[in-house]
């Protein structure tokens, strides 16, 4: 009978240990899936510079206007399509953001879209973006010092 009372115990035991270390683990699955949806995002919003001011950072001719829309519309099913895909705490303010930039036509400014693009630069990869801007930085006060010598 002790027997039996420990067998239950330990596949109890073994079940509880089984949730336990599933979630975690469900959550970084879960979070590195939002960082692949994020870099696509990222790579959508990238293309969508071109859209804004058309080639050679004019507007766009009657031409390819029909074009552009249809492109416009492509890209905000896309992006909207990404954003209802990311499910964790940490990036739902960036996707509602998200949502907004490609829902809501207010929203669809080019500071917006400078800004968005690089919110989601910094969820993706902050170490990199940070280095890049203070080298950045450092190029510029050298230039503004070579330029004022």
């Amino acid at each position: 009978m002790e027997q039996i009372v420990y067998i239950v115990l330990g596949s109890l035991l073994a079940l509880i240990g089984g949730f336990i270390s599933q979630y975690p683990q469900n959550h970084l699955n879960q979070i590195k899936e939002d960082e692949s949806l994020l870099f696509q995002a990222d790579c959508l919003l990238l293309d969508y510079y071109p859209l804004i001011k058309g080639k050679d950072n004019h507007a766009p001719t009657d031409n390819n206007t029909l074009k552009l829309k249809a492109k416009e519309v492509t890209f905000r099913d896309d992006l909207s399509k990404i954003a209802i895909r990311i499910c964790t705490k940490r990036y739902r303010g960036l996707a509602v953001r998200l949502t907004k930039f490609a829902l809501d036509s207010t929203f669809r400014t080019e500071d917006n879209l400078t800004s968005l693009t690089h919110d989601v630069q910094m969820a993706i990869n902050k170490p990199m973006i940070k280095k890049y801007e203070s080298e950045m930085k450092d190029l510029l006060k050298l230039l503004k010092r070579r330029i004022g010598e």
